[in-house]
């Protein structure tokens, strides 16, 4: 582990100068293994008397230790660089965020926006996912904890915690991507709270199979609004 160890520690200083802390860090992890090549020059050194036989021992047990944990430490490599700086701009790897009862909204464009601020005008935990990057860093800039990816996709559900969600509100405009996200959800979670917002009634038609799916009409709504301030307004003038 110490030979790892610093290995890792001068890889990660070398790479540092020239990239940021997170791809400094998982180059360090993937290279810290101590190579198979080492048996050899271990063995031969032990034959010729330049180390003990014990020595010699020792270092090919250290040798494969770290092949050991090799395949351990690379499948958690973005777990362990996370340590260092939290990734948010790579599609799809997302740090465990560890919340509860939490709401996920699902894109940030117009509208994902108007959600975002209400929920955080009303003080409550949220987490925003979106595949436009552009859109995730305006999000991060706005101070929004946003990540880039796929809620369609098992690890990003995972490390989104959905199944501790509240609810997931889906404010993304393609009927494809609703559908897809939808049954993703509930093939991870069958009681996570999904609402959706539909522009028509065909949209609606389309989506009737997903029963357990909140809809809010989108002309219903403006309409609702509409005849509410028209109404206040000839009310104000009485």
């Amino acid at each position: 582990m110490l030979v790892m160890l610093f290995k890792s520690v001068v890889i990660y200083a070398i790479i540092r100068r020239n990239s940021d802390k997170n791809t400094s860090a998982k180059t360090a992890l993937a290279l810290a293994q101590v190579g198979e090549f080492s048996f050899a020059v271990f063995a031969l050194a032990g034959s010729q008397g330049l180390v003990t036989k014990e020595t010699a021992s020792f270092l090919i047990l250290v040798s494969v230790i770290s092949m050991i944990l090799t395949p351990f430490v690379i499948n958690n490599i973005y777990k362990l660089s996370s340590y260092f700086e939290k990734e948010f701009y790579e599609a799809d790897v997302i740090t465990p965020i560890g919340l509860r009862e939490h709401i996920v909204v699902a894109g940030f464009s117009m509208l994902g926006k108007i959600v975002a601020k209400d929920l955080k005008a009303k003080g409550i935990a949220f987490v925003i996912i979106s595949d436009n990057l552009k859109h995730v860093l305006h999000a991060r800039k706005l101070g929004y904890m946003a990540y880039f990816g796929h809620l369609n996709k098992l690890p990003v559900l995972e490390s989104l915690m959905v199944d501790q969600a509240t609810a997931v509100i889906l404010t993304v405009n393609s009927e494809h991507n609703k559908r897809l996200i939808s049954e993703a959800i509930y093939n991870f979670s069958d009681h996570t709270k999904i609402i959706m917002k539909i522009d028509s009634a065909e949209e609606r038609k389309h989506m009737r199979d997903l029963s357990d799916v909140e809809f809010v009409d989108a002309s219903f709504e403006m309409s609702n609004l509409l005849v509410n301030r028209a109404m206040n307004k000839q009310h104000n003038r009485g």
